[in-house]
């Protein structure tokens, strides 16, 4: 079973790796003009000034806009965007967007998935 788990470790560290990567420079290509769609929204500009361009603060400011992309009434309730902001987005960078998260959450779920495996053995 040992070489099994070594393994799987191995696969899921690469995906970890890949997915890492992949939104690292999803966020360095994409963020400017995915912001520039969103440059009205109160909560956008201030994830701007706070977090600033390094790499953290990319991150974050892609959170921002997935957060927008997500729950777009609750977010134009508190009013921090207007009641359209998200359909401002092109549909292809909304579709991009969503399968880095997707892909993001699916290699945390496999993770978990994998420590309560190796817990139980």
């Amino acid at each position: 079973m040992q070489p099994t788990l070594g393994i799987l470790s191995l696969i899921l560290l690469c995906c970890t790796l890949l997915t890492t990567l992949t939104m690292a420079i999803f966020c360095y290509r994409k963020i400017d003009l995915l912001e520039g769609c969103l440059e009205d929204c109160k909560c956008i500009s201030d994830t701007r000034s706070s977090w600033g361009g390094g790499i953290i603060g990319r991150q974050m400011r892609m959170n921002m806009i997935s957060i927008v992309m997500t729950f777009p009434k609750i977010m134009h309730a508190k009013g921090y965007i207007s009641a359209d902001a998200n359909m401002r987005i092109p549909r292809n960078l909304r579709r991009q967007v969503f399968w880095h998260y997707l892909a993001l959450h699916l290699v945390f779920v496999c993770m978990i998935a994998f420590c309560v495996f190796i817990k139980l053995q």
